[in-house]
C-alpha cells in the first residue's frame, strides 16, 4: 500500500482537547493512548501526522462508545480551534463566500480531509471527504466537522440555516436526538459521501461579523501559510501512478482519475493548484518519463510506444517528444544505445 504523508494543525487537536475537558473526558489517557501528551500539542504552529488525529477520534470514539460525542463536542468547540481559516470565514461577507474560503483554507486546518461546493439547479451541495480513500475516516470525526460548520453558520447568520438534508457515509445510531438538534433537518445515512445540501439562494446571505478590510488581510495571511505548506509528494506520485495505469492506447481522463482517488474533478483541480501543477503538466511528465523508459529499455517500435502512450498517432508523439527533450524518440534512441557501448 502507498504511504500517504498528510498533516493536521496541532491547533485542530487543542480544540478538540478543550472540548473533552468541558466534557471531563480523561483526556491524558486519551493522548497517551496515541503517543501524546499535553505538552506535545501545546504548540499550536506545530502540524502533526493525520493518523494521529484519526487515532484521537477513534479512541474519544472507543472509551466513550457515544456515537454522538462528535456532535456533543462539537457543541464546546472554540471558532479559535479554526484558527485563521475560521476567523476569515466569519468576516467574509456572505454565506458562500465564507464556504468559498473554508474550501480554500481548509488544507491549513487537515490535509487529510477536503471540502468541496457545488451548485446545481439553485441546490448547493457542501461536501465532505478525505482526500483519498486509503485514509481512515471515523463517523465521529465527520459529525464533529460537519456539525462545527452547521453551528458557526447559525452563529454568524444569526438565524437558523434551514439544510434541505444532510447525507452521512456512516451507519444511523439508535439515538438521533443530537443530530436532529443540530441539523434540524432530513438525515440520510449509509450515504456515498458526507454532505450538507441547501437551497442556493442562502450563498448569498449576509453574515453578521462581515468585515471587508480585516477579510482582506485575513486572506492574504491564509494564502502566505498555504504558500508555506510543503506538498507532499505522495500525492503527485499517487496520481502519476494511477496515469501510468490508464495508458494503453487512450489517454487517461481527469474525471476518472478523480474518480479513482476519491476526488471530485474540481477538487483534485484545486490540489493540483495548491501544488503548483495542472493535470497536464503531470500528464506530461508522466508520458515524458515513461516515453524514454520504453525508448532506452524496451525493443518496442515507437509506434507502439506512441500507442501505449496514448497518443493517436506518431506525429503528435514526435511533436511531443521533441518538445520534452529537444530529440526525436528515434534519435534518442540512438543516443542511449550509444552510451551503453
Amino acid at each position: 500500500m502507498l504511504e500517504y504523508a498528510y498533516f493536521v494543525s496541532t491547533k485542530l487537536i487543542q480544540g478538540i482537547v478543550a472540548a473533552a475537558d468541558q466534557m471531563e473526558l480523561p483526556v491524558a489517557d486519551l493522548l497517551a493512548a496515541i503517543g501524546l501528551s499535553r505538552s506535545m500539542v501545546a504548540n499550536a504552529d506545530e502540524r502533526l501526522p493525520y493518523s494521529k488525529l484519526a487515532a484521537l477520534w477513534r479512541e474519544i470514539a472507543r472509551r466513550t462508545q457515544n456515537p454522538s460525542i462528535g456532535l456533543q463536542l462539537a457543541e464546546l468547540t472554540q471558532l479559535e480551534t479554526f484558527n485563521v481559516t475560521g476567523y476569515a470565514m466569519s468576516h467574509s461577507p456572505t454565506l458562500g463566500s465564507a464556504l468559498d474560503r473554508l474550501v480554500r483554507y481548509s488544507r491549513l486546518l487537515n490535509e487529510g480531509m477536503v471540502f468541496d461546493l457545488t451548485v446545481e439547479a439553485g441546490i448547493a451541495t457542501l461536501t465532505y471527504q478525505v482526500v483519498n480513500a486509503a485514509l481512515p475516516l471515523s463517523a465521529v470525526s465527520v459529525g464533529w466537522s460537519l456539525a462545527n460548520i452547521m453551528l458557526w453558520a447559525k452563529r454568524s447568520l444569526g438565524r437558523d440555516w434551514p439544510l434541505l438534508r444532510v447525507t452521512l457515509q456512516q451507519s444511523a445510531p439508535v439515538d438521533l436526538s443530537a443530530y436532529h438538534r443540530i441539523f434540524q433537518s432530513p438525515l440520510a445515512f449509509d450515504e456515498s459521501m458526507n454532505t450538507l445540501v441547501f437551497q442556493a439562494n442562502w450563498l448569498n446571505q449576509p453574515l453578521l461579523n462581515a468585515d471587508s478590510g480585516l477579510c482582506s488581510l485575513l486572506d492574504r495571511y491564509a494564502e502566505s501559510l498555504l504558500l508555506k505548506l510543503p506538498q507532499s509528494e505522495s500525492f503527485v506520485t499517487t496520481l502519476q501512478h494511477l496515469m501510468a495505469k490508464e495508458f494503453r492506447g487512450r489517454e487517461p481522463k481527469l474525471d476518472e482519475i478523480a474518480a479513482q482517488m476519491g476526488y471530485a474533478p474540481r477538487t483534485l483541480q484545486r490540489k493540483l493548484q495548491q501544488a503548483g501543477r495542472s493535470f497536464q503538466q503531470v500528464l506530461d511528465d508522466i508520458r515524458r518519463k515513461l516515453a524514454c523508459q520504453y525508448l532506452k529499455e524496451t525493443s518496442l517500435t515507437i509506434s507502439e510506444i506512441a500507442f501505449l502512450l496514448g497518443f493517436s498517432e506518431n506525429t503528435a508523439f514526435n511533436r511531443a517528444f521533441r518538445r520534452w527533450t529537444a530529440m526525436t524518440p528515434g534519435e534518442y534512441r540512438k543516443r542511449a544505445d550509444s552510451s551503453t557501448i
